[in-house]
């Protein structure tokens, strides 16, 4: 089930909260702490769907705390990687 979407004013804080939530959550892991982050996935789609139904401009406006947040994301997937043994998907590709 997805969560609510965002009021167009509020998309961005949001976005906004989630980062920090996450940065949060990913200073844990890198702390050693286990971390639940349960219904997260439902909270981001959320904001992506709201992303898509603004106007342009307001997606724009988006992109660059988008951008940052994806990055995030990709880096918690390395850190996850790496903690299991995993080796880098990028290191992978060569």
């Amino acid at each position: 089930m997805t969560m609510p979407l965002p009021p167009e004013s509020d998309v961005l804080e949001e976005l906004s909260i989630l980062k920090k939530y996450f940065k949060s959550v990913h200073d844990e892991l890198r702390n050693g702490q286990v971390v639940d982050i349960t219904g997260f996935d439902r909270r981001i789609t959320a904001v992506c769907l709201a992303i898509q139904k603004l106007a342009p401009d307001m997606q724009k406006q988006c992109l660059p705390e988008l951008t940052d947040f994806i990055q995030q994301l990709d880096n918690y997937g390395e850190d996850l990687r790496r903690l299991k043994g995993i080796p880098n998907s990028d290191a992978d590709k060569s």
